[in-house]
């Protein structure tokens, strides 16, 4: 996640897609490859792959 688009991927993309009835939405940070919200409870991710 860049500094320009963090109001735009923290609050409007997760709000427009709620609203789309995209329950789960998890950005992910390009610089650290971390996802930068919590996911659902029983959620686990591996983002191992993505560092590469």
């Amino acid at each position: 996640m860049r500094p320009v688009s963090e109001q735009r991927d923290r609050v409007e993309k997760r709000r427009a897609y709620a609203e789309a009835g995209i329950l789960v939405y998890l950005p992910i940070d390009c610089d650290t490859c971390e996802v930068v919200s919590t996911p659902p409870v029983g959620v686990t991710l591996d983002t191992e792959s993505l560092k590469d």
